[in-house]
């Protein structure tokens, strides 16, 4: 099983939340830097994030429009960014359909748009577990991801379902999508949503 860090704002909590007791649910080990305990951190807190980073197989990066509210929280998003780009470590970067959001994270590895309202969305996600190697692949996990997900409300009932459903049997490739200005490549599961932004550059991308 997978140790992943959770990059994201706080008031993400419903959403963090419910991608924690998910990934639990499927075995996993989600970090997620508020939710340690206070005996277990560092006294230093970049000490503390880099540690967790760095025994991270895996860094998700939930950018939202709460991410830009303050200058805080997108640099600390920035900076585990970095850090898991100098480990070398797969970055997925899970982007909110809403308020334009122009961060550049040009260390991303995997890319891929949500609506949390939008159930056609959530279930775009489902490939993207598909290289991470150590997720179980059965099928039930759905059901169980399911579960957990609907003390959460709809939403989080499909991200549960999508989550459990990715561990089941693997799925093709996704496209990989090389930005002509900046050059960056990176693997796209929101075959959906034609026309973005390139996460790195924030260029327009449009797939013909």
């Amino acid at each position: 099983m997978a140790t992943i860090f959770i990059s994201h704002s706080k008031k993400d909590e419903d959403l963090v939340l419910v991608m924690e007791k998910t990934l639990k649910n499927m075995g996993h080990t989600p970090i997620i830097e508020e939710f340690v305990p206070a005996e277990e951190r560092k006294s230093v807190p970049h000490k503390e994030i880099r540690s967790n980073v760095e025994k991270s197989e895996f860094l998700f990066l939930f950018l939202t429009d709460n991410v830009m509210a303050t200058e805080y929280t997108r640099s600390w998003v920035i900076w585990e960014s970095g850090l898991a780009s100098a480990d070398s470590k797969k970055l997925f970067v899970f982007e909110r359909i809403g308020t334009p959001i122009k961060l550049p994270i040009p260390y991303l590895t995997d890319y891929a748009l949500f609506d949390p309202d939008n159930t056609g969305d959530i279930l775009a996600l489902q490939h993207i577990t598909k290289d991470l190697g150590k997720f179980r692949r059965d099928i039930l996990t759905a059901v169980g991801g399911a579960v957990v997900g609907s003390a959460f409300g709809p939403v989080g009932m499909a991200l549960g379902a999508i989550l459990g459903y990715t561990a089941g049997p693997k799925q093709p490739k996704p496209p990989v999508v090389k930005c002509s200005y900046c050059n960056v490549s990176f693997n796209y599961y929101s075959s959906r949503h034609r026309a973005f932004s390139c996460p790195s550059c924030r260029r327009s991308i449009n797939l013909r």
